[in-house]
């Protein structure tokens, strides 16, 4: 089996993790289950395949925390998808360790515990193509700076259930082109300084506050008139 390019779908046990790495050759990886104690044979299985295009990680329960510091990702990747608490204390690090990931990248990230102030560990990710929040954004406000994301044109936040407010800087997310809502009940005002996106073509709210609703309708017949 050492020439499988695609498995998918496996609930991990400390046993399947120490002989997957074996399968160099694997372009699609997805990996259920896992457990902290599952984190070093894991990364160490990742490392050795170097031509990685699809990587999914889910750990075996929403509260389960995924410890990756010691994973490295291969400059192939194109899609990475991580289902799983990450720990505050060590986001800076693990995501500088993938700032190498190129403008082919998406990356999603379910119940990830991230806040206001772990939110920004995400903008040494510049080569990011497409980005999804789901149920991984705890805080209230969201920010991005002058100069973040330069290169993300989709990017999508659902369940962020305490989300109200969302600021925007001139040069940040220059080309985004779709940007997605759903399930953020809190959020009564479109983000601030949305106007600086030249590049956005579609804004989806879906589940929102029905005062966010109802301000767009205004603005939308005031238009008209």
């Amino acid at each position: 089996m050492t020439a499988l390019r695609s498995l998918q779908c496996i609930k991990a046990t400390p046993e399947f993790l120490c002989e997957v790495g074996s399968l160099i050759e694997l372009r699609t990886f997805s990996v259920c289950n896992i457990r902290s104690e599952h984190s070093a044979d894991l990364s160490n299985a990742i490392t050795k395949m170097s031509h990685l295009v699809h990587l999914e990680i889910i750990a075996a329960a929403e509260s389960d925390m995924l410890q990756l510091e010691g994973l490295h990702l291969p400059p192939t990747l194109s899609w990475l998808c991580l289902g799983g608490q990450l720990e505050k204390i060590s986001m800076p690090q693990l995501f500088s360790s993938w700032s190498h990931l190129n403008g082919r990248t998406r990356l999603q990230l379910g119940f990830s515990n991230i806040d206001e102030q772990t939110f920004s560990c995400l903008f040494v990710l510049h080569g990011l193509r497409s980005l999804g929040l789901r149920k991984a954004f705890e805080g209230k406000k969201l920010d991005f700076c002058s100069g973040s994301f330069p290169e993300l044109r989709h990017l999508y936040i659902w369940d962020a259930t305490e989300l109200n407010q969302v600021g925007i800087q001139e040069g940040a997310m220059k080309s985004l082109a779709n940007l997605l809502f759903i399930n953020c009940p809190e959020l009564k005002f479109l983000p601030d300084g949305i106007e600086h996106l030249a590049a956005l073509e579609k804004l989806r709210l879906e589940d929102t506050s029905e005062e966010l609703i109802e301000k767009l309708r205004q603005k939308m017949n005031a238009t008209k008139m």
